[in-house]
């Protein structure tokens, strides 16, 4: 079983984090309650590191799945769920 890690903020930091952490070896998810920029998505996006984060606040959530099934269903953590 791989190791998971969930990181909290997409900024440069949390971004730079995630990529590292995929580096390494380790299966990312990637949250922020404020809108990703661009560039950070873009980042995420092409090392294939799932997202989510807020538009415009909790009930506008956007995020990146590589599947079907949310992170909280594959993994069994509680939390609310994105679509």
């Amino acid at each position: 079983m791989n190791k998971r890690i969930v990181i909290l903020g997409a900024g440069e930091s949390g971004a730079g984090a995630a990529v590292l952490a995929k580096k390494e070896g380790l299966d990312v998810f990637v949250s922020d309650m404020s809108k990703i920029a661009d560039k950070y998505k873009q980042m995420l996006n092409d090392r294939h590191i799932e997202w989510e984060g807020s538009a415009y606040g909790r009930e506008n959530f956007e995020c990146r799945r590589d599947h079907q099934e949310s992170w909280h269903t594959r993994y069994g953590t509680d939390g609310e769920k994105s679509t």
